[in-house]
């Protein structure tokens, strides 16, 4: 039998249970990040209640997922886990075990044990898939700003950004495919960016201009974006106000990559949790052709003049 979507009265869960899990996720993983550069004993203890959390929760809530989510989600618990223990200090040598000797006995001098390697400094594993690339304002920021992937897959975090750029469209091939892209805390800022071959997660993001193409879109606690999208799923928004949909720019798909899927897009079949009613969301709109960029000049702006001219432009409609 085929693999399908949840039943029908089963999906308003799975979707809620998906997008709490991807956010969770994607805090803990903020987190971790965090705790690589500093971290007191009472901070990792606190993360490590929250990891325990999100795992008791996937435990309970796996009957509701199909299964490309059930593995995908197993993974991403796996990798939180593992960049997790790697942030635990090397356990304390326990004492070694030895009877009492009793007065008078004589004095026996232990045979050596076998040696055992000091315990290694306890380094992030290499498999973990954590990356960040935040904290900036009023720069333009291409790949060459990404920090590098240490394994096989690609996640990437985009955080705290106000008055950027950030230009990931792919050039001449040679880019790396990104498996899942999570974002929040963004203002006044232009992200465009590839196809990616998982997850897009989303929260804050205001006065924005976001490009994208992806399996599943789920984005909260955002206001005042134009959103161009490619997705093969429903997106899903919540908490949001005036979000406005387009299709991914023709013009900006990768013709050079033989990696694209392709698929009829879902972006105008918007999916609003915050408004679970038969009439239309308030929360979200199709663009208006007057509306779209001409995307060629958009680009040439990006690339020609300064970040505050080329931003002024691009988002003079949330003035």
């Amino acid at each position: 039998m085929v693999d399908s979507a949840p039943e029908a009265s089963n999906k308003e869960l799975y979707e809620a249970f998906f997008a709490s899990f991807q956010a969770t996720r994607a805090d803990l993983e903020t987190r971790l990040e965090s705790l690589k550069v500093s971290k007191t004993d009472a901070q990792l203890q606190v993360v490590t209640q929250d990891v325990a959390k999100l795992r008791r929760s996937l435990v309970d809530n796996t009957a509701l997922l199909p299964s490309y989510d059930k593995r995908q989600c197993e993974l991403q618990m796996g990798q939180l886990e593992t960049a997790l223990d790697a942030l635990r200090p090397a356990a304390a040598a326990k004492p070694k075990f030895a009877f009492k000797r009793k007065a008078g006995a004589t004095k026996v001098t232990p045979s050596p044990t076998p040696s055992t390697p000091a315990p290694a400094e306890v380094k992030p594993n290499a498999s973990t898939t954590f990356r960040t690339l935040s904290n900036r304002s009023s720069v333009r920021l291409t790949w060459a700003d990404v920090p590098p992937s240490q394994s096989g897959q690609h996640d990437l975090t985009i955080a705290d950004f106000e008055h950027c750029i950030l230009d990931l469209l792919p050039r001449d091939g040679g880019e790396e495919r990104l498996t899942a892209l999570h974002i929040r805390d963004i203002r006044d800022s232009i992200l465009l960016l590839p196809e990616v071959a998982g997850s897009v997660l989303l929260h804050n993001l205001e006065r924005c201009i976001l490009v994208v193409g992806c399996h599943q879109y789920r984005m909260h606690t955002s206001k005042d974006v134009r959103v161009f999208l490619s997705v093969s799923s429903n997106p899903v928004i919540e908490h949001c106000s005036a979000i406005g949909f387009g299709a991914y720019p023709a013009s900006l798909v990768d013709k050079t990559s033989g990696d694209s899927t392709v698929f009829t897009s879902k972006h105008a079949d918007v999916q609003d949790f915050s408004h679970i009613r038969a009439t239309h969301s308030p929360n979200w709109h199709l663009l208006e052709k007057s509306a779209l960029p001409e995307w060629g000049s958009l680009r040439r702006s990006i690339e020609t003049e300064s970040v505050q001219d080329a931003l002024d432009a691009a988002l003079s409609w949330t003035r």
